[in-house]
């Protein structure tokens, strides 16, 4: 027994009251509240059953609400153009590189350059990935090869 469950202080009323709530509360509670023309089991039967249809009336307006603005957006998207391009060009990263360098050279020429050393650095990172995994399963000492490896995998892109 735990320091807490020794200090707990139980209730006996509180631990024979049962705080269930029977599947058919909201039946029995509407039968309660009517005027008892039918029997229980007829009345339980006909309120699930007027439950049901009226979850599925309010979910049919929720679902045709829904179409409705769907249809609306889709009439605006066709009928009005909003003018704005939100398309992202393919060399978008070369573009803001190329941006944010000092533009010593043409940008065809530094695209052609950004470009490669970024295949180069990513060959590099593979690679030394790849090593990584190999010196995992048999370790071994750096060889010169290695060390250019790494070299070239911390270089910045454009150099």
């Amino acid at each position: 027994m735990t320091e807490k469950q020794k200090n707990t202080v139980v209730n006996p009323v509180a631990a024979s009251i049962d705080l269930s709530i029977p599947y058919d509360a909201a039946a029995k509670l509407a039968d309660e509240a009517s005027d008892k023309s039918i029997e229980y089991a007829a009345f339980k039967a006909k309120y699930e059953s007027d439950v049901v249809e009226d979850v599925i009336a309010k979910s049919s307006k929720t679902v045709e609400k829904v179409s409705e603005t769907i249809k609306s957006d889709e009439k605006t998207t066709e009928n009005e153009s909003t003018g704005i391009d939100l398309s992202i060009p393919y060399d978008a990263a070369a573009k803001l590189a190329y941006e944010s360098s000092d533009k010593s050279m043409e940008y065809v020429a530094f695209k052609v350059k950004y470009e490669s050393n970024g295949v180069a650095e990513v060959i590099a990172k593979s690679s030394l990935s790849a090593r990584k995994v190999a010196e995992t399963a048999s370790p071994t000492s750096g060889t010169e090869a290695e060390t250019k490896a790494e070299e070239e995998a911390k270089s910045p892109v454009l150099q």
